[in-house]
């Protein structure tokens, strides 16, 4: 995907002003009407095995178009980000896939290399959703923006979630000085700072975070939350004090919330001249893939910056002369596989190895005496639903009976689909390794993760486990014991063979029952692992491991 140039929102700006603080249209807003298909989380760092069909192959990309086109240093470049929802890193298993925290280090740090004064911010929303690995993912991604010098975030929904409510998310910066502060203007918490003033160069910024109504709704019921109702005046005189060049609020609500918030700061700021101008305003996107275009309302510029650290928005302020108006440019900017760190460079990007460090902790640390990966939770497969004593057995013992499904499954080990050798490429991975340990990988690599007896249940021993490695026979047909020992149980069949086509099916029927298989395998080859699918007719994907059972007489004659 090509960076484009977008267009620019461009608002001239007084130098001097008497009031250039937070917003406290933004506060009164917010206090005064506020008062996985898997069990696993986001896919992590990854170069695991590409899957490739026909038409599939990698084909010579166009360069991306120049950056910051018709740019000029600029005085100030604010960079933002939000809403990575725990993504560290893309998990490699097709590509292009874009963002990754140790690709952003680079893109950041090529700003700075050009004498850019580089201020960066977080929206919020970094940590996943509840899961084994969520705070640790967490207190990784504070570590590695710590790291790229933001100076600041806000807290999201997600940073509510944790098993402690918001304290454990605020006791993370606590512990950890290089992370950023965490601003949030109306959360009544002592460690939680209202606003801060960032001087980059020549031009200062003052940033506040604010939660919105409808997210304090939300959050209410959580843990360990209290709001400000009265917070709002004193905030916004205690950083007028400081006269910042532009104001810019990290506002945790959606961009019709931020609409009316800009709304009425700048009613505020017409009636009555001591309240700012504010300049910007971060807010939440419902969209994975944000537009890139900025929205003005009176003087503020509203940003939305999309999912999972796919992208970073950079705002650039420029000033003609001192004390004289200056301009803002916006450019949204993808993070691709431009912004890899060169073979042979990893200890030259902290980032890159503080990921290693996280997949070594995933593997070896201990919560409360166990792996993280025996923290995932386990359901019940729809098979054990019905055969309550149903176990997984392995792919080898199905072969034993199904050597023509089996023949299918391993033949295409080393080619196009190789579900016989999942397992192996997180062996093989790298930056980071260890992913064969890391259950968010792993869900989509073994057979059963997320079920009852499956791949790393803790009941299992090694040798059960080892039978369960790839992805085999069972993690499409559910566990495969009690069929192994009554094979000719009709109603069994029924249940391991939900997508069979049934006698006499007609267009209408084999349609829906071959969309209700792609919704299956997309569990795993989802958009953000396989961004193959879906540019390939399901079809031809499924003609590659369809294993139909031989007519009488044609098993010998090796035909399918």
């Amino acid at each position: 995907m090509a960076n484009q140039p977008l267009d620019s929102g461009r608002i001239p700006q007084p130098a001097t002003r008497l009031w250039q603080v937070l917003g406290l249209g933004c506060i009164l807003f917010a206090l005064g009407l506020g008062a996985i298909l898997f069990l696993r989380e986001s896919p992590q760092n990854g170069n695991a095995q590409t899957l490739t069909l026909p038409g599939d192959e990698k084909k010579d990309e166009e360069p991306p178009s120049p950056l910051f086109r018709n740019w000029d240093k600029p005085d100030l470049a604010i960079a933002v980000t939000g809403q990575m929802h725990g993504y560290l890193q893309p998990c490699g298993c097709s590509r292009p896939q874009f963002g990754g925290l140790s690709r952003r280090y680079n893109f950041l740090q090529s700003l700075r290399d050009k004498g850019w004064p580089v201020v960066a911010v977080d929206l919020g929303d970094i940590s996943p959703r509840p899961g084994p690995q969520a705070l640790l993912k967490y207190e990784t991604a504070m570590t590695a923006l710590g790291l790229m010098k933001y100076s600041a975030m806000g807290l999201g929904k997600n940073e509510f979630s944790f098993p402690q409510g918001v304290i454990d998310a605020l006791a993370v910066p606590l512990n950890n000085k290089q992370a950023p502060r965490i601003l949030a203007a109306n959360l009544k918490e002592e460690e939680v700072l209202p606003w801060k003033v960032v001087k980059e160069g020549k031009l200062s910024i003052g940033v506040a975070g604010v939660i919105g109504p409808n997210l304090i709704k939300e959050v209410e019921k959580f843990p360990n939350v209290k709001f400000n109702a009265n917070a709002g005046k004193q905030v916004l005189l205690d950083l007028a004090k400081n006269k910042p060049d532009l104001v810019m609020i990290l506002y945790q609500g959606t961009g019709e919330e931020a609409k009316k918030c800009a709304e009425i700061c700048a009613k505020l700021h017409k009636d009555d001249a001591k309240y700012p101008k504010v300049d910007v305003m971060l807010c939440l996107d419902n969209t994975e893939e944000p537009s890139g275009k900025t929205n003005k309302v009176g003087d503020t510029l509203l940003i939305a910056i999309g999912h999972k650290g796919r992208y970073v928005g950079v705002l650039g302020a420029f000033q003609a002369k001192a004390n004289g108006p200056f301009e803002l440019k916006y450019q949204l900017v993808s993070i691709g596989e431009e912004w890899e760190t060169p073979k042979g460079k990893e200890k030259d990007n902290p980032v890159m190895v503080l990921m290693e460090e996280y997949a070594k902790k995933v593997k070896d640390q201990k919560v409360k005496g166990r792996n993280y990966i025996e923290l995932f939770p386990r359901s019940k497969h729809p098979v054990q639903l019905s055969f309550p004593n149903a176990k997984y057995i392995g792919s080898k013992a199905c072969g034993e009976c199904h050597p023509h499904a089996f023949k299918i499954w391993e033949d295409k080990g080393g080619k196009r689909l190789a579900h016989s050798r999942a397992f192996k490429s997180l062996e093989e991975a790298d930056r980071p390794s260890l992913r064969q340990f890391d259950g968010e990988c792993v869900s989509c690599h073994v057979v059963g993760f997320q079920h009852s007896t499956g791949y790393a249940d803790p009941a299992n021993n090694q040798k059960v486990n080892l039978k369960l490695l790839n992805v085999g026979c069972e993690s499409c047909h559910g566990p495969g014991s009690d069929h192994a020992n009554n094979p000719n149980n009709v109603k069994l069949h029924e249940v391991m063979n939900p997508f069979k086509a049934k006698p006499n099916e007609g267009p209408a029927a084999k349609q829906l029952r071959i969309n209700q298989l792609d919704h299956f395998c997309q569990k795993c080859h989802d958009t953000d692992n396989d961004v193959t699918w879906g540019k390939v007719p399901f079809e031809a994907k499924w003609k590659i491991i369809a294993h139909p059972t031989p007519k009488p007489g044609q098993q010998a004659a090796g035909k399918q």
